[in-house]
């Protein structure tokens, strides 16, 4: 279940080499979107944000982990990608790269949670097109 009273971040995206940082309520990030071209037309896209460490009630908040949703349409997720913190190269600074995705555009939003499963409310929309 979410909980839109516990976490806040930053989630952004560098899209088509113009920056672009979106807020979700408290932190900062930043972040890269890559195309590639290949022989079968995928690209990828590499997102990085900076999680809050604390709780709005301002209590220590660990992540155990971050979801990655993403889909074709705005606001309509049809894959989740679930990322233990414990996988992460730089846990201090996350950041995940979603290959093989089609021509089109896509649409991700990041949620964090922590021990007990709790999952924040998603981050604001970031969108990649592949061509």
């Amino acid at each position: 279940m979410k909980n839109e009273s516990k976490f806040c971040f930053w989630l952004g995206a560098l899209l088509m080499m113009v920056p672009l940082m979106l807020q979700t309520g408290c932190g900062g990030g930043s972040g890269s979107a890559t195309n590639q071209t290949s022989a079968v037309n995928t690209g990828t896209a590499t997102l990085s944000w900076i999680s809050s460490t604390t709780y709005t009630d301002n209590s220590l908040l660990t992540p155990v982990g971050y979801k990655i949703y993403y889909g074709k349409a705005h606001n309509t997720y049809t894959t989740v990608i679930d990322i233990p913190v414990a996988t992460l190269p730089n846990p201090s600074k996350p950041t995940y790269t979603v290959n093989n995705l089609s021509r089109g555009t896509y649409y991700f939003a990041i949620s964090v949670y922590d021990a007990s499963k709790t999952e924040s409310v998603l981050s604001a929309e970031v969108s990649k097109s592949i061509i």
